[in-house]
């Protein structure tokens, strides 16, 4: 199999394998709960870490409500721009390679739900005191994991680079007095 056929069945099934997650997670979510119903599914992390069914037509944090579609539109938009951006990645960065297709199978479940439900269903319900209170979904956490994988690759390959032009610069002679 050639280095390009393995970048795009890694893209397929990395995006694939975050999809059906995400999807498998909400039907049950769906099925098990109502709206507004949070079960407690380790008692000590109560109430920092809970379920909670919500439904969301905006965006993180509840912003945007209401944008339903506007969020449809973009979001579709997004997942092109990503797509053609990951055909134009070279077949070594394959950590870059995954963490695209984890933010395309993350956007893609988010996108199913546009269109299934009208809106996202939220169930991953994170407490912070005084700081945040968040729902949110596994997609969601896909995407932020993808993110931070390009991040730290980024970072890697600049750390990398610049150890390559210090092994390939001569030593300085020693100065003798």
């Amino acid at each position: 199999m050639t280095t390009i056929m393995q970048k795009w069945l890694r893209l397929i099934l990395v995006a694939a394998s975050v999809f059906a997650i995400d999807q498998l997670a909400k039907a049950w979510v769906v099925y098990s709960m109502a709206v507004g119903e949070t079960i407690e599914i380790i008692p000590p992390l109560v109430p920092y870490f809970q379920l909670t069914r919500v439904t969301n037509t905006g965006i993180a944090f509840g912003m945007f409500t209401g944008g339903n579609l506007v969020l449809l539109g973009l979001t579709s938009i997004v997942v092109i721009v990503l797509l053609l951006i990951y055909r134009n990645l070279p077949p070594h960065l394959r950590l870059q390679q995954v963490a695209f297709a984890m933010i395309i199978g993350g956007a893609l479940g988010n996108i199913a739900d546009r269109i299934r439900f009208g809106h996202v269903v939220d169930f991953v319900h994170v407490i912070i005191p005084n700081i945040v209170s968040n729902v949110s979904n596994f997609a969601d956490h896909f995407v932020v994991i993808g993110v931070l994988l390009i991040l730290l690759d980024t970072f890697l390959q600049e750390r990398r680079e610049k150890d390559k032009i210090a092994e390939s610069e001569p030593l300085s002679p020693e100065v003798n007095p």
